[in-house]
């Protein structure tokens, strides 16, 4: 029902846009543009804008359509109903395109009056280039599966796209013969307009592209980095469309680049610090190679198992005993260098490796499963015991319990735990899995540790 409504809404917009840009008066138009422009209209140069005006509007208002309409037809071949703005801007720039190509052709005499645009404004698709040339490699690094990285590369090239035909229009502007009819100032003022509206609207148009191929990113990122992209994609949305207004204001009057410039140096340098520093507060303080852990498992009987605990350093162990499964300690150590964050955290996962299993382990405290570490199977494929499972006995998880420890706390992480079918239980069969997090639910790494059994 969702969809069928959007589909309803569309067409009706459809039936809206096209009725309001075939019975538009031009002389309304004409004397705002007149206005913004500070133009004295002459009966002639009014006729020139008005005529300018219906022969823009017309081809952006179809370009827009065809845009919305071309991508609607693509996903429904899917299944889909999605209704794009970026699609229909697209079509718009592409209609804004046609139509100044169409008004005139190149002046034989170049250029027909010095001045005719501002300087800066072919900085802007070449900025926009060099921020897509720069950016999809970026994306291509760091999105290893191949859907995404296809993806990303699309989007490049149609940001790429995108510019290359606001420079061409640009191009075209600074050459463009004078309109038929048109006083020097209604002719210039038109070029103002055409290349203020189409580099702000080809500025949205290609910064949007390089924006789409972000969420592929989500997947793979860590706490902070992932808040950082999120972020960096939320400034950038609106932030687009904050420096298209300030390109179009400072185009359309003819005026400097001021605004637009410190707009866009600001949006790629927070960017690029907001995601610098989110990947710098991921990374680990030391790496796996750097940590010497050691893990010593005590196998022991139900009728040993209180003295062996007492032993062993865990005479809190009571009750742990389970008919029918083979009871153990456990004992890690781990040296590593100062220096992990405040509330980082070791966990201890041990696996039944003859059937992929979480083994039930308890510390003093208990034992628990944050559900940040469910990530852990999708970058290290040997834990896939601890993958979520259905069950009856954890809510919202399956039986997967860790026990934990503080970097630098003094003494082993020491816990006990239950194994099933203990008839045929060899050293081999355990695995023990060391995990270091941080403060703000990163997983710096996870190792095996080398296991000593008696």
């Amino acid at each position: 029902m969702p969809s069928v409504l959007l589909l309803l809404l569309f067409i009706t917009g459809v039936i809206v846009l096209v009725a309001v840009t075939a019975n538009r008066s031009p002389a309304p138009c004409a004397e705002r543009f007149a206005q913004r422009h500070r133009l004295a209209l002459t009966p002639e140069g009014a006729a020139a804008v008005a005529g300018y005006l219906a022969t823009t509007r017309r081809h952006q208002a179809r370009g827009a359509l065809a845009g919305g309409a071309l991508w609607l037809l693509w996903h429904l071949q899917e299944g889909r109903i999605d209704v794009d703005v970026t699609a229909m801007l697209a079509g718009w720039l592409v209609g804004g395109a046609v139509a100044e190509f169409a008004l005139g052709r190149p002046a034989r005499q170049f250029p027909a009056e010095p001045g005719l645009l501002p300087r800066w404004l072919p900085a802007v698709p070449a900025c926009l280039t060099g921020l897509a040339v720069a950016v999809t490699p970026l994306y291509l690094v760091a999105m290893p599966e191949t859907a995404g990285a296809a993806s990303a590369a699309r989007w490049g090239v149609l940001a790429v796209l995108a510019a290359g035909l606001v420079a061409l229009v640009l191009r075209h502007l600074a050459r463009r013969e004078v309109l038929p009819g048109a006083p020097l100032d209604v002719d210039r003022a038109t070029r103002l307009h055409a290349a203020a509206s189409v580099a702000s609207v080809g500025l949205l148009v290609s910064s949007q592209c390089l924006v789409r191929p972000l969420p592929h990113l989500y997947e793979g990122l860590e706490a902070v980095t992932l808040t950082a992209v999120r972020g960096t994609s939320v400034a950038w949305l609106v932030g687009s469309f904050v420096l298209a207004y300030a390109v179009w204001s400072a185009a359309a009057s003819g005026g400097r680049a001021r605004i637009p410039a410190v707009i866009g140096a600001g949006l790629v340098v927070a960017s690029v610090l907001w995601i610098g520093a989110g990947v710098l507060r991921d990374r680990p303080p030391y790496g796996p190679t750097d940590v010497v852990a050691t893990a010593h498992l005590r196998l022991a009987t139900a009728e040993t198992f209180a003295a062996e605990a007492a032993a062993f350093g865990v005479p809190w162990a009571n009750g742990a005993v389970i008919a029918g499964q083979q009871p153990f300690l456990g004992r890690v150590e781990v040296t590593a260098p100062s220096g992990a964050p405040r509330d980082s955290w070791y966990y201890v996962v041990v696996i039944d490796t003859r059937t992929d299993t979480a083994v039930q382990i308890w510390a003093e405290n208990g034992a628990g499963w944050n559900g940040f570490l469910d990530r852990l199977p999708d970058r290290y494929p040997w834990l896939s015991a601890v993958r979520s499972r259905p069950s009856a006995h954890v809510l919202g998880h399956g039986d997967v319990l860790s026990v934990d420890g503080r970097p630098g706390a003094p003494g082993p992480i020491l816990f006990h735990g239950t194994v099933a079918d203990p008839s045929r239980l060899k050293r081999s069969d355990l695995l023990v899995a060391l995990i270091f997090t941080g403060p703000e639910q990163q997983i710096y790494w996870a190792v095996q540790v080398p296991i000593t059994m008696s």
